[in-house]
């Protein structure tokens, strides 16, 4: 979910701070630069073009990082959930936050060349040091983009570890329990099952879970017992078979005291179809497969609170 407009000027105002105590360094740092060279005589030279793109190279580093860390305290702040969405967006920007600024500090060198040398580019400096800023920005880049990766790691383990115990707590083993007819696991049901299970959920899911030598049918009464909610894969394939519609009873079972376990997700059916086929259900927000894996693990997500 992309930031909402409060947490998206949070994340704006720590840049600005940043940006200005970057620009005040990068100030002081090229007055010294310039200073040192004088006393030793060597302003018309590369050293003194290379130590610009060093100090280039410094701010976008810093810059780069703050505008990493202001998304993702503005995530925190706000509670939205880091999932891979939100992983998604902040690397987008950062990535491109860094481009933009090799974009600048490729024009500053360029400028500082015609500055010194009034207008020639001596034995070619530019080419060298815009080389060497677009490679230390592709480092930058990579830094970050490990950086930002363990950080939503760090985030779905410490997710895991407080659901596994909350579930412990609870007597409870799995997330969730996939229910769904066996003509929708290859077009939906299984990448939908290795979704949630990258993003941090357990899955109980007959070809995750079930092993040679087990009873089906102890297997599932086991899933529905012991996991905290059952995803209902509706379609035409499971509402003609009776097996499902006994999974779907289990599951109703468990709903007492206006608890919510079943959640929905439409597969190329429609209300008409749920109304008919399941009326309890046919009130009920559901996700639908149509509007894709990851929208739909989303809404599971947000479904359980996650």
């Amino acid at each position: 979910m992309p930031l909402d407009p409060i947490a998206r000027r949070y994340a704006e105002t720590l840049l600005t701070n940043a940006t200005e105590e970057a620009a005040q360094k990068v100030q002081t740092d090229l007055v010294e630069i310039r200073e040192n060279h004088h006393k030793r005589n060597t302003l018309m030279s590369g050293l003194y073009i290379a130590d610009h793109g060093r100090v280039y190279l410094e701010q976008i580093t810093s810059l780069a990082q703050a505008r990493m860390d202001s998304l993702i305290k503005a995530y925190e702040k706000s509670g939205q959930p880091f999932d891979d969405t939100a992983f998604n967006e902040i690397k987008t920007e950062v990535m491109q936050f860094c481009q933009q600024k090799q974009h600048n500090a490729v024009g500053g060198i360029r400028n500082v060349i015609i500055q010194t040398f009034r207008g020639s580019d001596p034995v070619g400096l530019e080419q060298a040091n815009v080389e060497q800023i677009i490679h230390g920005v592709d480092g930058i880049m990579a830094r970050l983009s490990r950086a930002l990766s363990i950080k939503r790691d760090e985030v779905l383990l410490d997710d895991m570890r407080v659901r596994k115990a909350y579930a412990a707590g609870m007597g409870k083993k799995w997330d969730v329990f996939i229910s769904h007819a066996n003509e929708d696991k290859n077009e939906f049901v299984r990448p939908l099952a290795k979704a949630l299970e990258a993003s941090g959920l357990s899955v109980w899911y007959d070809e995750l879970t079930l092993k040679i030598g087990d009873s089906l049918r102890r297997k599932i009464e086991e899933g529905l017992a012991n996991s905290r909610y059952g995803i209902v894969i509706l379609s035409t394939s499971f509402f003609e078979k009776k097996w499902t519609q006994d999974e779907l009873d289990g599951l109703a079972s468990k709903e007492v005291a206006g608890t919510k376990v079943i959640l929905p997700v439409w597969h190329n059916i429609d209300f008409p179809d749920v109304q008919r086929q399941a009326p309890m259900l046919s009130g009920r927000l559901a996700a639908k497969s149509s509007d894709g894996i990851d929208k739909v693990v989303r809404q599971l997500r947000e479904a359980m609170g996650l």
